[in-house]
Parts: C-alpha cells; structure tokens; sequence
C-alpha cells in the first residue's frame, strides 16, 4: 500500500476543499498543478496513482487517500461521507463507520416509491 510520504510528495491536498492537485506531471494529459481523479458511477473520486513500470498503479479512492495524507494511515475501517456526498473529500467530512452507518447515510433507491429508507413492498 502507499505510504503518507509518497502521498504527499506525488498530491497537494487543500483539507478545506478537499481537492487533490498532482505536483508531478505523470503522463501527457496529466500535468502538474492539475486536478487529480475522475468521478466513478458513484460519485466517488477515484484516482489512478502509482508506477507503471513497477507495477504498482492502481485505482483509488480519494476519500481513502485524504485519510492517508491527513493522518497518516491508511484506513482501518469504512469512511463516510458525513453530508451524503461522494465526491465532498473534506476532511471534516470523513469519518470512521461501520456498514450500518454508512449504509443509512445512502441515498435512496431509485425504485422506492414510499420515500422512507428501509421500507420495501411486501405483497
């Protein structure tokens, strides 16, 4: 796994907004002073970091790398977005969670149609 110093020299993390910014250039589109990450089908940021040629590049989430840059550890156990939002990588906006916290702060399914969480048709 990547370690905080390899974190820090590679991103600039703004804990206030919650916005990496590559220092590097990586590749051809990627240029120093660039957002980092792309938005995956569920909101989240994910970021592709690491070498190529040592194969160590992999996606990862943003949320995940914050943790690791602000605290220096990679996270033990689920982050949550407090506020609902994936792609809100503030700090104060992560927190520790089990399942069945995070599970609740989802959203609602698009096929439920009583508008509470947690009730289903049952015929």
């Amino acid at each position: 796994m990547f370690t905080q110093e390899f974190v820090k020299s590679v991103f600039d993390y703004n804990s206030e907004t919650g916005i990496f910014i590559w220092k590097v250039r990586r590749s051809q589109s990627t240029k120093a002073g660039s957002v980092a990450g792309t938005k995956d089908s569920f909101g989240h940021i994910q970021i592709r970091i690491g070498e190529k040629q040592n194969n160590t590049r992999r996606k990862v989430c943003a949320h995940q790398l914050a943790w690791l840059y602000f605290y220096g550890e990679w996270p033990k156990f689920p982050i949550d977005h407090i506020n609902g939002n994936p792609s809100d990588n503030r700090i104060t906006n992560l927190r520790y969670a089990t399942t069945s916290q995070n599970n609740s702060n989802a959203r609602l399914y698009t096929n439920n149609s009583s508008g509470i969480k947690g009730v289903h048709f049952n015929k």
